[in-house]
């Protein structure tokens, strides 16, 4: 009976002691493509969350038309003054040149293309982008395996940004080592 409790206690030490170093989660394998396959499904496997990451946009945004209106018949009633000016001016210039540049000035530019129909606002938009859980990384040479961590995280949680950054400090590592082969 004592024997039993012996060997009962042993087996239970061993096997706490191996669960609390980890090496339950290392893997080994022959190939890099093997190691890399199997890193590729580990983190398919932990499934995904979702961060909503907040952001500052400029947006275009339309003006009110009656508005628009209002200030292009402004514009227009300018010009036309304008045009009546040019017009009494034209009587008294001997010019060419002076003739043309009046004329060029008020008939063939178009100032109401200058109002603009749309404002730019700044506004804040919340967009919402899916991650996976685990992610891995190659170890120091291309040929060793990788280096996988996962987000203590549950599948489908919707966190924000500082959440996240939150999460990258607590990783549960597994490895994916490559077996070295002598030649």
């Amino acid at each position: 009976m004592l024997l039993g409790v012996a060997l009962l206690s042993l087996t239970a030490g061993f096997g706490l002691h191996h669960y609390a170093e980890g090496s339950w989660r290392n893997q080994t394998f022959e190939s890099q493509e093997e190691a890399s396959q199997a890193a590729k499904n580990w983190i398919k496997d932990g499934g995904i969350y979702t961060v909503r990451l907040r952001r500052s946009q400029l947006l275009d945004v339309p003006r009110d038309p009656s508005e628009v209106n209002d200030e292009i018949n402004a514009m227009l009633e300018i010009e036309a003054g304008e045009r009546e000016k040019c017009l009494k001016m034209l009587e008294t210039i001997e010019s060419a040149d002076e003739h043309k540049a009046c004329l060029d000035k008020f008939f063939t530019t178009k100032s109401t293309d200058s109002i603009p129909t749309t404002d730019v606002e700044k506004v804040n938009v919340i967009f919402k982008e899916e991650r996976f859980r685990r992610d891995c990384r190659p170890l120091f040479t291309s040929t060793a395996g990788y280096v996988c961590g996962e987000h203590d995280i549950e599948e489908g949680a919707v966190i924000n940004e500082r959440e996240e950054r939150n999460l990258r400090a607590n990783l549960s590592l597994t490895y994916f080592y490559v077996e070295k082969q002598d030649a």
